[in-house]
């Protein structure tokens, strides 16, 4: 899907500033649209979770995708891959070092009552600086939400869902179909 994050990377940055800069002198409106329309079927904005595995899957029909990362590569950085290095990359560049607005009734102890909110700035976003870990939703808020008349949602029905999305990096399970899949 990739063909390489530096290559990506250039892409990514000549992208963006077509979109974001206004037309030159020479270049009639809407230029940069129809150019981008010509080579891509689809335009995702973010690299996290989500944006590269609705990438990868509309890859799976032949489509031509976009992807647009303000970061950089997870690997440029080894936390990502570590177990337990995780933290090194709170308030790092590879973070985005959000805070909430000042809170009126909790986060006393913090700094003008403002949460501190941990969000990747990478390929992969959050999910690279998650510890190397994926737990799936509670089986009984699920079931919970289909009682509740949510179609679709019980646990049997999205559990095919989770298992689409998880891989192993155990040497011994690798390959096999029932631990290998997208992420």
């Amino acid at each position: 899907m990739f063909l390489g994050h530096s290559l990506l990377g250039n892409i990514t940055i000549a992208t963006y500033l077509q979109n974001v800069l206004p037309p030159g002198p020479k270049d009639p409106p809407g230029v940069f649209d129809r150019s981008l329309r010509r080579y891509y079927d689809y335009i995702i904005v973010g690299g996290g979770s989500a944006g590269s595995l609705l990438a990868s899957r509309l890859t799976e029909d032949k489509a031509s995708v976009l992807v647009l990362e303000a970061g950089g590569s997870d690997l440029e950085n080894e936390a990502t891959v570590i177990p337990g290095a995780w933290a090194t990359l709170l308030r790092s560049k590879q973070d985005w070092n959000y805070h909430s607005v000042p809170q009126k009734h909790s986060s006393f102890a913090m700094e003008d009552q403002k949460i501190y909110l941990a969000s990747g700035k990478m390929l992969g976003g959050s999910g690279s600086m998650n510890g190397l870990l994926m737990v799936r939703g509670s089986r009984h808020d699920f079931n919970e939400w289909a009682r509740q008349g949510c179609k679709g949602w019980s646990y049997k029905e999205v559990l095919p869902y989770f298992k689409m999305i998880e891989k192993t990096e155990i040497p011994a399970l690798k390959g096999s179909r029932k631990y290998e899949s997208w992420v």
